[in-house]
């Protein structure tokens, strides 16, 4: 059970490692193509991608987690007192959220 669960947990990894690629990558392109600089609207784009890639996957990890306790004790996450995470502002300068 936990073998399987474990299994999801490193497909997630592996989906958000896939997605922040593609983001690099786009912002690599338009990068090049605006010599070195992003517009305020592919800035914005490349801010939001960022941040709809963490949500879903701190959303597809507390999922996962969750099933893993309620197959563990028999019982759904939420009576056991388990919380999730909440995600904060990365005190960077890039201002993005970092679980």
């Amino acid at each position: 059970m936990r073998e399987g669960t474990e299994k999801k947990l490193k497909q997630i990894d592996l989906d958000y490692q896939k997605q922040i690629d593609a983001i690099r990558k786009q912002e690599e392109e338009w990068s090049k193509a605006g010599n070195g600089k992003l517009t305020d609207k592919q800035a914005q784009k490349i801010s939001e991608a960022y941040t709809n890639a963490e949500r879903r996957t701190a959303e597809s990890r507390t999922t996962g987690f969750e099933r893993l306790l309620e197959r563990i004790w028999h019982v759904p996450a939420a009576e056991i007192g388990y919380r999730p995470r909440v995600c904060g502002k990365n005190k960077e300068s890039t201002g993005r959220k970092r679980c």
